[in-house]
Protein backbone atom coordinates (compact mmCIF):
# COMPACT_ATOMS: atom_id res chain seq x y z
CA UNK A 1 0.00 0.00 0.00
CA UNK A 2 1.14 3.55 -0.69
CA UNK A 3 1.43 6.19 2.02
CA UNK A 4 -0.42 9.33 0.99
CA UNK A 5 -0.83 12.78 2.49
CA UNK A 6 -3.99 14.57 1.39
CA UNK A 7 -5.21 18.07 2.19
CA UNK A 8 -8.82 19.02 2.90
CA UNK A 9 -10.15 22.57 2.47
CA UNK A 10 -13.53 24.31 2.45
CA UNK A 11 -14.74 27.92 2.54
CA UNK A 12 -18.40 27.66 1.52
CA UNK A 13 -21.43 26.65 3.57
CA UNK A 14 -20.94 24.42 6.59
CA UNK A 15 -17.20 24.06 6.14
CA UNK A 16 -16.59 21.59 8.96
CA UNK A 17 -19.39 19.32 7.74
CA UNK A 18 -18.08 19.36 4.20
CA UNK A 19 -14.66 18.24 5.44
CA UNK A 20 -16.23 15.61 7.68
CA UNK A 21 -18.23 14.26 4.74
CA UNK A 22 -15.09 14.22 2.60
CA UNK A 23 -13.23 12.22 5.24
CA UNK A 24 -16.05 9.70 5.35
CA UNK A 25 -16.24 9.32 1.57
CA UNK A 26 -12.48 9.07 1.09
CA UNK A 27 -12.35 6.38 3.78
CA UNK A 28 -13.76 4.03 1.14
CA UNK A 29 -10.40 4.03 -0.67
CA UNK A 30 -7.94 5.48 1.90
CA UNK A 31 -7.26 3.92 5.31
CA UNK A 32 -6.67 7.02 7.42
CA UNK A 33 -4.00 6.82 10.09
CA UNK A 34 -4.46 10.38 11.37
CA UNK A 35 -6.19 13.58 10.30
CA UNK A 36 -5.17 16.89 11.85
CA UNK A 37 -7.54 19.23 13.66
CA UNK A 38 -9.11 21.92 11.49
CA UNK A 39 -7.13 25.10 10.97
CA UNK A 40 -8.81 28.34 9.91
CA UNK A 41 -6.77 30.19 7.30
CA UNK A 42 -6.98 33.25 5.10
CA UNK A 43 -7.70 32.65 1.39
CA UNK A 44 -4.64 31.81 -0.69
CA UNK A 45 -4.15 33.66 -3.97
CA UNK A 46 -7.64 35.12 -4.50
CA UNK A 47 -8.27 37.00 -1.25
CA UNK A 48 -11.78 38.42 -1.84
CA UNK A 49 -13.57 35.30 -0.57
CA UNK A 50 -14.45 33.68 2.79
CA UNK A 51 -11.80 32.16 5.05
CA UNK A 52 -10.99 28.46 4.81
CA UNK A 53 -10.96 25.52 7.15
CA UNK A 54 -8.07 23.19 6.33
CA UNK A 55 -6.79 19.84 7.49
CA UNK A 56 -4.21 17.29 6.38
CA UNK A 57 -4.57 13.53 6.55
CA UNK A 58 -2.08 10.69 6.41
CA UNK A 59 -3.34 7.36 5.14
CA UNK A 60 -2.74 4.28 3.02
CA UNK A 61 -4.23 3.30 -0.34
CA UNK A 62 -4.04 0.58 -2.98
CA UNK A 63 -4.95 3.04 -5.72
CA UNK A 64 -2.41 4.29 -8.22
CA UNK A 65 -1.75 8.06 -8.20
CA UNK A 66 -4.01 8.57 -11.23
CA UNK A 67 -6.75 6.40 -9.72
CA UNK A 68 -6.47 8.31 -6.44
CA UNK A 69 -6.80 11.64 -8.25
CA UNK A 70 -9.95 10.45 -10.03
CA UNK A 71 -11.44 9.15 -6.78
CA UNK A 72 -10.79 12.48 -5.03
CA UNK A 73 -12.33 14.42 -7.92
CA UNK A 74 -15.41 12.18 -7.70
CA UNK A 75 -15.74 13.00 -4.00
CA UNK A 76 -15.46 16.72 -4.75
CA UNK A 77 -18.21 16.41 -7.33
CA UNK A 78 -20.48 14.52 -4.91
CA UNK A 79 -20.02 17.32 -2.36
CA UNK A 80 -20.97 20.05 -4.83
CA UNK A 81 -17.55 21.35 -5.89
CA UNK A 82 -17.84 23.83 -8.77
CA UNK A 83 -14.66 24.68 -10.67
CA UNK A 84 -15.12 28.34 -11.54
CA UNK A 85 -11.46 29.32 -11.78
CA UNK A 86 -8.19 28.86 -9.97
CA UNK A 87 -8.20 29.71 -6.24
CA UNK A 88 -11.93 30.40 -6.24
CA UNK A 89 -14.29 29.54 -3.35
CA UNK A 90 -15.25 25.89 -3.02
CA UNK A 91 -17.35 23.58 -0.87
CA UNK A 92 -14.50 21.11 -0.75
CA UNK A 93 -10.97 20.92 -2.08
CA UNK A 94 -8.95 17.70 -1.96
CA UNK A 95 -5.31 17.64 -3.03
CA UNK A 96 -2.71 14.90 -3.11
CA UNK A 97 0.28 16.40 -1.33
CA UNK A 98 2.62 13.41 -1.59
CA UNK A 99 2.33 9.77 -2.66
CA UNK A 100 5.13 7.73 -1.05
CA UNK A 101 8.32 9.38 -2.31
CA UNK A 102 7.03 9.56 -5.87
CA UNK A 103 7.99 12.47 -8.13
CA UNK A 104 5.54 12.60 -11.04
CA UNK A 105 4.82 15.14 -13.80
CA UNK A 106 2.05 14.13 -16.17
CA UNK A 107 -0.62 15.97 -18.12
CA UNK A 108 -3.18 15.26 -15.40
CA UNK A 109 -1.19 15.09 -12.17
CA UNK A 110 1.90 16.55 -10.51
CA UNK A 111 3.23 14.92 -7.35
CA UNK A 112 4.37 16.30 -4.96
CA UNK A 113 1.77 19.06 -5.16
CA UNK A 114 3.57 21.77 -7.16
CA UNK A 115 2.61 24.59 -4.79
CA UNK A 116 2.97 22.77 -1.49
CA UNK A 117 6.23 24.44 -0.47
CA UNK A 118 4.56 27.86 -0.82
CA UNK A 119 1.51 27.14 1.36
CA UNK A 120 2.38 27.96 4.92
CA UNK A 121 -0.93 26.70 6.32
CA UNK A 122 -0.28 23.19 4.98
CA UNK A 123 3.36 23.24 6.06
CA UNK A 124 2.30 24.29 9.57
CA UNK A 125 -0.01 21.28 9.85
CA UNK A 126 2.58 18.90 8.43
CA UNK A 127 5.28 20.36 10.69
CA UNK A 128 3.21 20.05 13.86
CA UNK A 129 1.52 16.70 13.32
CA UNK A 130 3.72 14.74 10.90
CA UNK A 131 7.40 15.20 11.83
CA UNK A 132 8.23 12.10 9.78
CA UNK A 133 6.99 13.68 6.54
CA UNK A 134 9.52 14.99 4.04
CA UNK A 135 9.32 16.52 0.58
CA UNK A 136 10.55 14.05 -2.07
CA UNK A 137 12.00 16.81 -4.27
CA UNK A 138 13.48 19.20 -1.73
CA UNK A 139 14.47 16.39 0.67
CA UNK A 140 13.34 18.49 3.64
CA UNK A 141 10.75 18.11 6.34
CA UNK A 142 7.83 20.51 6.67
CA UNK A 143 9.41 22.55 9.47
CA UNK A 144 12.47 23.28 7.34
CA UNK A 145 10.33 24.16 4.33
CA UNK A 146 8.26 26.50 6.48
CA UNK A 147 11.46 28.20 7.59
CA UNK A 148 12.63 28.43 3.98
CA UNK A 149 9.33 29.94 2.89
CA UNK A 150 9.63 32.82 5.33
CA UNK A 151 13.25 33.63 4.46
CA UNK A 152 12.78 34.38 0.77
CA UNK A 153 12.43 38.09 1.31
CA UNK A 154 12.59 40.43 4.32
CA UNK A 155 9.28 41.16 6.00
CA UNK A 156 10.22 44.27 7.93
CA UNK A 157 12.40 47.39 7.85
CA UNK A 158 13.95 46.65 11.23
CA UNK A 159 17.45 45.40 12.02
CA UNK A 160 18.13 46.63 15.59
CA UNK A 161 17.47 43.19 17.09
CA UNK A 162 19.90 41.59 14.67
CA UNK A 163 22.54 44.18 15.60
CA UNK A 164 22.16 43.22 19.26
CA UNK A 165 22.46 39.52 18.54
CA UNK A 166 25.52 39.96 16.32
CA UNK A 167 27.13 42.21 18.93
CA UNK A 168 26.69 39.44 21.51
CA UNK A 169 28.34 37.04 19.04
CA UNK A 170 31.34 39.35 18.80
CA UNK A 171 30.27 41.27 15.69
CA UNK A 172 31.32 38.63 13.14
CA UNK A 173 29.87 40.75 10.31
CA UNK A 174 32.41 43.49 11.05
CA UNK A 175 35.32 41.09 10.48
CA UNK A 176 34.34 40.39 6.88
CA UNK A 177 34.76 42.95 4.12
CA UNK A 178 31.58 43.29 2.12
CA UNK A 179 30.60 44.31 -1.38
CA UNK A 180 26.98 45.38 -1.16
CA UNK A 181 24.86 45.02 -4.31
CA UNK A 182 21.66 47.04 -4.52
CA UNK A 183 19.36 48.42 -7.21
CA UNK A 184 16.11 47.42 -8.87
CA UNK A 185 17.20 44.87 -11.46
CA UNK A 186 20.28 42.74 -12.05
CA UNK A 187 21.45 42.50 -8.43
CA UNK A 188 21.71 38.72 -8.35
CA UNK A 189 23.53 38.53 -11.68
CA UNK A 190 26.05 41.20 -10.63
CA UNK A 191 26.64 39.60 -7.23
CA UNK A 192 27.25 36.17 -8.78
CA UNK A 193 29.61 37.72 -11.34
CA UNK A 194 31.62 39.50 -8.65
CA UNK A 195 31.99 36.20 -6.79
CA UNK A 196 33.13 34.51 -10.00
CA UNK A 197 35.81 37.18 -10.58
CA UNK A 198 37.15 36.32 -7.10
CA UNK A 199 37.27 32.72 -8.40
CA UNK A 200 34.47 32.16 -5.86
CA UNK A 201 36.91 32.60 -2.95
CA UNK A 202 34.24 34.65 -1.12
CA UNK A 203 31.00 34.36 0.77
CA UNK A 204 27.93 35.00 -1.40
CA UNK A 205 24.47 36.03 -0.21
CA UNK A 206 21.60 36.19 -2.74
CA UNK A 207 17.95 37.13 -2.20
CA UNK A 208 15.43 35.76 -2.97
CA UNK A 209 15.88 32.17 -4.16
CA UNK A 210 14.26 30.87 -7.33
CA UNK A 211 14.26 27.08 -7.14
CA UNK A 212 15.61 26.20 -3.69
CA UNK A 213 16.61 28.09 -0.52
CA UNK A 214 20.12 26.63 -0.72
CA UNK A 215 20.79 29.06 -3.59
CA UNK A 216 20.89 31.98 -1.17
CA UNK A 217 24.13 31.39 0.74
CA UNK A 218 27.39 30.03 -0.69
CA UNK A 219 31.03 29.83 0.38
CA UNK A 220 33.71 29.06 -2.19
CA UNK A 221 30.95 28.58 -4.75
CA UNK A 222 29.30 25.78 -2.75
CA UNK A 223 25.83 25.90 -1.26
CA UNK A 224 26.00 26.01 2.52
CA UNK A 225 24.01 24.25 5.24
CA UNK A 226 23.31 27.03 7.73
CA UNK A 227 21.59 24.90 10.40
CA UNK A 228 24.49 25.04 12.90
CA UNK A 229 24.89 28.80 12.45
CA UNK A 230 21.15 29.37 12.78
CA UNK A 231 21.17 27.49 16.08
CA UNK A 232 23.96 29.71 17.41
CA UNK A 233 22.14 32.88 16.36
CA UNK A 234 18.83 31.67 17.79
CA UNK A 235 20.44 30.67 21.08
CA UNK A 236 21.86 34.16 21.55
CA UNK A 237 18.56 35.74 20.54
CA UNK A 238 16.77 33.69 23.20
CA UNK A 239 19.34 34.68 25.83
CA UNK A 240 18.77 38.35 24.94
CA UNK A 241 14.98 37.83 24.84
CA UNK A 242 14.76 39.35 21.36
CA UNK A 243 12.85 38.03 18.37
CA UNK A 244 14.40 37.86 14.92
CA UNK A 245 12.48 37.73 11.67
CA UNK A 246 13.30 34.70 9.48
CA UNK A 247 15.22 36.94 7.07
CA UNK A 248 17.23 38.45 9.94
CA UNK A 249 18.02 34.94 11.14
CA UNK A 250 19.19 33.95 7.67
CA UNK A 251 21.29 37.09 7.23
CA UNK A 252 22.89 36.87 10.66
CA UNK A 253 23.68 33.19 10.15
CA UNK A 254 25.28 33.96 6.78
CA UNK A 255 27.51 36.67 8.24
CA UNK A 256 28.54 34.29 11.04
CA UNK A 257 29.32 31.54 8.51
CA UNK A 258 31.41 33.89 6.36
CA UNK A 259 33.43 35.02 9.39
CA UNK A 260 34.03 31.50 10.68
CA UNK A 261 35.14 30.39 7.20
CA UNK A 262 37.70 33.23 7.43
CA UNK A 263 36.55 34.79 4.19
CA UNK A 264 38.20 38.14 3.55
CA UNK A 265 35.34 39.25 1.31
CA UNK A 266 31.63 38.56 1.05
CA UNK A 267 29.29 39.70 -1.72
CA UNK A 268 25.89 40.61 -0.31
CA UNK A 269 22.74 41.25 -2.35
CA UNK A 270 20.20 43.39 -0.53
CA UNK A 271 16.73 42.14 0.29
CA UNK A 272 14.96 45.51 0.14
CA UNK A 273 16.64 48.70 -1.02
CA UNK A 274 16.73 50.37 2.42
CA UNK A 275 19.29 51.08 5.14
CA UNK A 276 16.99 49.19 7.53
CA UNK A 277 17.29 45.96 5.56
CA UNK A 278 18.89 43.16 7.57
CA UNK A 279 21.86 43.06 5.19
CA UNK A 280 22.71 46.62 6.29
CA UNK A 281 23.63 45.85 9.88
CA UNK A 282 27.09 47.08 8.91
CA UNK A 283 28.68 49.77 6.78
CA UNK A 284 29.82 48.07 3.61
CA UNK A 285 33.29 48.48 2.12
CA UNK A 286 32.05 48.84 -1.47
CA UNK A 287 28.59 49.41 -2.90
CA UNK A 288 27.38 48.50 -6.40
CA UNK A 289 24.14 50.02 -7.74
CA UNK A 290 22.52 48.22 -10.67
CA UNK A 291 19.70 49.42 -12.96
CA UNK A 292 17.06 51.56 -11.23
CA UNK A 293 13.29 51.66 -11.62
CA UNK A 294 10.30 51.75 -9.31
CA UNK A 295 9.86 48.56 -7.31
CA UNK A 296 8.07 47.35 -4.17
CA UNK A 297 5.07 49.63 -4.64
CA UNK A 298 3.53 48.05 -1.55
CA UNK A 299 6.42 49.40 0.56
CA UNK A 300 7.44 52.67 -1.11
CA UNK A 301 4.86 55.37 -1.95
CA UNK A 302 6.66 56.72 -5.02
CA UNK A 303 9.89 56.55 -7.01
CA UNK A 304 11.43 59.60 -5.33
CA UNK A 305 11.01 58.03 -1.88
CA UNK A 306 12.26 54.67 -3.19
CA UNK A 307 15.47 56.22 -4.57
CA UNK A 308 15.94 58.27 -1.40
CA UNK A 309 15.81 55.12 0.73
CA UNK A 310 18.21 53.35 -1.62
CA UNK A 311 20.71 56.24 -1.53
CA UNK A 312 20.64 56.26 2.27
CA UNK A 313 21.68 52.59 2.28
CA UNK A 314 24.92 53.19 0.34
CA UNK A 315 28.34 53.11 2.00
CA UNK A 316 31.95 52.94 0.88
CA UNK A 317 33.02 53.72 -2.69
CA UNK A 318 29.94 53.55 -4.94
CA UNK A 319 30.03 51.96 -8.39
CA UNK A 320 26.86 52.54 -10.37
CA UNK A 321 25.49 51.51 -13.73
CA UNK A 322 24.21 55.02 -14.53
CA UNK A 323 24.41 58.42 -12.80
CA UNK A 324 22.68 58.53 -9.42
CA UNK A 325 20.39 61.41 -8.41
CA UNK A 326 21.89 63.63 -5.74
CA UNK A 327 25.28 61.98 -5.44
CA UNK A 328 28.50 61.33 -7.36
CA UNK A 329 29.50 57.70 -7.76
CA UNK A 330 33.18 56.77 -7.83
CA UNK A 331 32.61 54.97 -11.14
CA UNK A 332 29.65 55.14 -13.55
CA UNK A 333 30.10 52.23 -15.94
CA UNK A 334 27.78 53.48 -18.70
CA UNK A 335 29.83 56.67 -18.78
CA UNK A 336 33.23 55.00 -18.55
CA UNK A 337 32.70 52.25 -21.12
CA UNK A 338 31.43 51.91 -24.67
CA UNK A 339 30.13 48.68 -26.19
CA UNK A 340 31.21 48.69 -29.84
CA UNK A 341 29.17 45.69 -30.91
CA UNK A 342 27.43 42.69 -29.40
CA UNK A 343 25.57 39.55 -30.39
CA UNK A 344 22.90 37.63 -28.49
CA UNK A 345 22.14 33.99 -29.31
CA UNK A 346 20.22 31.28 -27.51
CA UNK A 347 23.58 30.14 -26.10
CA UNK A 348 24.78 33.43 -24.60
CA UNK A 349 25.98 36.98 -25.24
CA UNK A 350 29.26 38.25 -26.63
CA UNK A 351 30.35 41.88 -26.85
CA UNK A 352 33.35 43.95 -27.85
CA UNK A 353 34.03 46.69 -25.28
CA UNK A 354 36.42 49.59 -25.89
CA UNK A 355 39.53 49.22 -23.76
CA UNK A 356 38.50 45.76 -22.54
CA UNK A 357 38.12 43.48 -25.52
CA UNK A 358 35.63 40.65 -25.82
CA UNK A 359 33.33 39.71 -22.95
CA UNK A 360 31.23 36.56 -23.15
CA UNK A 361 28.44 35.61 -20.77
CA UNK A 362 26.27 32.54 -20.74
CA UNK A 363 23.30 34.66 -19.71
CA UNK A 364 21.38 36.43 -22.45
CA UNK A 365 21.19 40.15 -23.17
CA UNK A 366 23.28 43.28 -23.56
CA UNK A 367 22.37 44.19 -19.97
CA UNK A 368 24.44 41.20 -18.82
CA UNK A 369 27.49 42.76 -20.47
CA UNK A 370 26.87 45.93 -18.44
CA UNK A 371 26.42 43.76 -15.36
CA UNK A 372 29.79 42.16 -16.11
CA UNK A 373 31.42 45.60 -16.34
CA UNK A 374 29.85 46.57 -12.99
CA UNK A 375 31.24 43.38 -11.46
CA UNK A 376 34.65 44.07 -12.96
CA UNK A 377 34.79 47.55 -11.44
CA UNK A 378 33.82 46.20 -8.02
CA UNK A 379 36.54 43.56 -8.23
CA UNK A 380 39.15 46.16 -9.19
CA UNK A 381 38.20 48.51 -6.35
CA UNK A 382 38.34 45.59 -3.91
CA UNK A 383 41.64 44.08 -5.05
CA UNK A 384 43.46 46.67 -7.13
CA UNK A 385 43.68 44.10 -9.92
CA UNK A 386 42.20 43.95 -13.40
CA UNK A 387 39.37 41.42 -13.70
CA UNK A 388 39.63 38.26 -15.77
CA UNK A 389 36.33 38.42 -17.61
CA UNK A 390 36.82 34.89 -18.93
CA UNK A 391 35.81 33.72 -15.45
CA UNK A 392 32.26 34.91 -16.20
CA UNK A 393 31.64 32.44 -19.02
CA UNK A 394 30.08 29.89 -16.69
CA UNK A 395 27.95 32.23 -14.56
CA UNK A 396 24.26 31.43 -15.09
CA UNK A 397 21.56 32.13 -12.54
CA UNK A 398 18.12 30.56 -12.95
CA UNK A 399 15.24 32.54 -14.48
CA UNK A 400 17.41 35.28 -15.97
CA UNK A 401 16.00 35.12 -19.53
CA UNK A 402 16.75 31.41 -19.39
CA UNK A 403 16.30 29.22 -22.44
CA UNK A 404 14.64 26.11 -21.04
CA UNK A 405 13.81 24.56 -24.39
CA UNK A 406 14.87 25.51 -27.92
CA UNK A 407 12.24 23.68 -29.97
CA UNK A 408 9.57 24.77 -29.44
CA UNK A 409 11.19 27.74 -27.76
CA UNK A 410 10.52 28.21 -24.04
CA UNK A 411 12.15 31.13 -22.24
CA UNK A 412 11.65 31.77 -18.51
CA UNK A 413 12.39 35.09 -16.83
CA UNK A 414 11.73 36.32 -13.30
CA UNK A 415 12.21 40.06 -13.86
CA UNK A 416 9.34 42.11 -12.49
CA UNK A 417 9.96 45.85 -12.89
CA UNK A 418 10.52 48.39 -15.65
CA UNK A 419 14.30 47.95 -16.17
CA UNK A 420 13.90 44.17 -16.12
CA UNK A 421 11.05 44.20 -18.65
CA UNK A 422 12.98 46.66 -20.83
CA UNK A 423 15.99 44.30 -20.86
CA UNK A 424 13.74 41.33 -21.57
CA UNK A 425 12.06 42.99 -24.56
CA UNK A 426 15.40 44.16 -25.99
CA UNK A 427 16.94 40.71 -25.59
CA UNK A 428 14.02 38.92 -27.27
CA UNK A 429 14.18 41.42 -30.14
CA UNK A 430 17.96 40.93 -30.42
CA UNK A 431 17.37 37.19 -30.66
CA UNK A 432 14.86 37.76 -33.45
CA UNK A 433 12.52 35.13 -32.02
CA UNK A 434 9.37 36.88 -30.85
CA UNK A 435 7.38 34.39 -28.76
CA UNK A 436 3.92 33.63 -30.07
CA UNK A 437 2.57 33.43 -26.54
CA UNK A 438 3.44 35.09 -23.22
CA UNK A 439 2.43 33.72 -19.82
CA UNK A 440 2.63 36.50 -17.24
CA UNK A 441 2.45 36.28 -13.45
CA UNK A 442 2.79 39.08 -10.90
CA UNK A 443 2.78 39.46 -7.13
CA UNK A 444 1.54 42.40 -5.09
CA UNK A 445 3.71 45.49 -5.25
CA UNK A 446 4.49 45.01 -8.94
CA UNK A 447 2.95 47.23 -11.61
CA UNK A 448 0.73 45.38 -14.13
CA UNK A 449 0.51 48.40 -16.43
CA UNK A 450 4.29 48.60 -16.69
CA UNK A 451 4.56 44.86 -17.36
CA UNK A 452 1.91 44.92 -20.08
CA UNK A 453 3.26 48.09 -21.70
CA UNK A 454 6.53 46.26 -22.38
CA UNK A 455 5.28 42.75 -23.10
CA UNK A 456 2.67 43.92 -25.63
CA UNK A 457 5.62 44.99 -27.78
CA UNK A 458 6.50 41.32 -28.14
CA UNK A 459 3.13 39.64 -28.57
CA UNK A 460 -0.59 40.27 -28.65
CA UNK A 461 -1.24 36.87 -27.10
CA UNK A 462 -0.72 37.39 -23.37
CA UNK A 463 -2.18 35.00 -20.82
CA UNK A 464 -2.12 35.36 -17.04
CA UNK A 465 -1.26 32.72 -14.47
CA UNK A 466 -0.95 33.67 -10.77
CA UNK A 467 2.49 32.94 -9.34
CA UNK A 468 2.86 30.30 -6.64
CA UNK A 469 2.81 32.74 -3.73
CA UNK A 470 0.31 34.01 -1.18
CA UNK A 471 1.20 37.49 -2.48
CA UNK A 472 0.12 36.63 -6.01
CA UNK A 473 -2.28 38.83 -7.94
CA UNK A 474 -5.13 36.41 -8.65
CA UNK A 475 -6.02 37.98 -12.00
CA UNK A 476 -5.38 40.92 -14.32
CA UNK A 477 -8.39 42.79 -15.73
CA UNK A 478 -8.65 42.32 -19.48
CA UNK A 479 -6.10 39.49 -19.61
CA UNK A 480 -7.36 35.89 -19.90
CA UNK A 481 -6.40 33.72 -16.94
CA UNK A 482 -4.86 30.40 -17.87
CA UNK A 483 -6.66 27.48 -16.15
CA UNK A 484 -3.80 24.97 -16.38
CA UNK A 485 -0.15 25.93 -16.54
CA UNK A 486 1.86 22.80 -17.21
CA UNK A 487 -0.24 21.26 -20.01
CA UNK A 488 -0.08 24.64 -21.76
CA UNK A 489 3.71 24.75 -21.45
CA UNK A 490 3.90 21.33 -23.11
CA UNK A 491 2.03 22.55 -26.19
CA UNK A 492 4.22 23.00 -29.32
CA UNK A 493 4.01 26.80 -29.19
CA UNK A 494 6.96 29.19 -28.66
CA UNK A 495 6.37 30.64 -25.19
CA UNK A 496 7.79 33.22 -22.81
CA UNK A 497 7.07 32.92 -19.07
CA UNK A 498 7.67 36.25 -17.32
CA UNK A 499 6.93 38.53 -14.38
CA UNK A 500 7.88 36.70 -11.19
CA UNK A 501 10.48 34.41 -9.67
CA UNK A 502 7.54 32.78 -7.85
CA UNK A 503 6.21 31.64 -11.22
CA UNK A 504 9.60 30.97 -12.79
CA UNK A 505 10.81 28.67 -10.00
CA UNK A 506 8.02 26.07 -10.25
CA UNK A 507 8.28 26.11 -14.06
CA UNK A 508 12.03 25.45 -13.90
CA UNK A 509 11.54 22.66 -11.37
CA UNK A 510 8.87 21.10 -13.59
CA UNK A 511 11.29 20.99 -16.52
CA UNK A 512 14.24 20.00 -14.30
CA UNK A 513 15.97 23.18 -15.48
CA UNK A 514 17.03 24.88 -12.24
CA UNK A 515 20.63 24.50 -13.42
CA UNK A 516 21.40 25.61 -16.96
CA UNK A 517 22.24 22.71 -19.24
Amino acid sequence: MATVYVSFGSNLGDRASHISDAIALTSEFITWQFITPLLETKPYGKIDQPTFLNAVGKGYTNLTPEELLKALLDVEEKLGRKRDGRWGPRTIDLDILTYDDLVLHSEVLTVPHPDLHNRDFLLKLLCEYFPEWYHPTFKKNACDLLDDLTTRMPATFENDNLRRVLAALGNPHERVKTIYVTGSSGKGSVAAMIAALFNNDVGLFLSPFVCAPSEMVKIDGQELDLSVFKQKVLSVAEDLNVELTPFELLTGSAYLAFEQAKKEWAVVETGIESEQDATNVKKHDITVVTALGMDHRDLFPDYEFYVDQLIKSLSGPVISLSPLPGMDAAVVTMVKYHVEKYKVTLDGTEALVDGIGNIHTRMLGLHQIWNALLAGEAYTVATGKAPEFSLLRGVALPARIQVVRKDPLLIVDGGHNAPAFESLVKTINDLGVSPVRIILGLVKGKDPEVALSYLKRLSSQILYYPPFSDRALAELPGIPTLPDLYPTLNEPVPTLVAGSFYLAGPVLRYFNACHWS
